[in-house]
């Protein structure tokens, strides 16, 4: 059973939706490196202006030595809806079901 974390991050126009993705691209990559993450994906829909980004993780336990990590904190220092764009973010954990 694996864990995903789907944000939602929601924008007033197309040139900020076009920003966050490119910070994406560009981020440190500091969760790559943990034990357990599987993986990031992003998924944008240019016409609502929203990107919903899903990150996934073997377990939970993976996912909670992320959180408490002092490469969490880095990673997301600052400020969390964009650095200063005009975005809004919330979030939910799922665990994965095989079916």
């Amino acid at each position: 059973m694996s864990v995903a974390i789907i944000n939602r991050i929601t924008v007033d126009d197309k040139e900020t939706l076009e920003k966050v993705v490119d910070r994406f691209r560009n981020r440190a990559g500091l969760v790559d490196k943990m034990d357990g993450f599987l993986g990031i994906e992003l998924l944008v829909d240019e016409e609502d202006l929203e990107i919903m980004v899903v990150t996934r993780w073997r377990d939970m336990d993976s996912l909670n030595r992320w959180l408490n990590s002092p490469e969490f904190k880095k990673a997301h220092t600052g400020d969390r809806s964009g650095s200063g764009l005009n975005a809004r973010s919330s979030g939910k954990v799922y665990i994965s079901i095989d079916v």
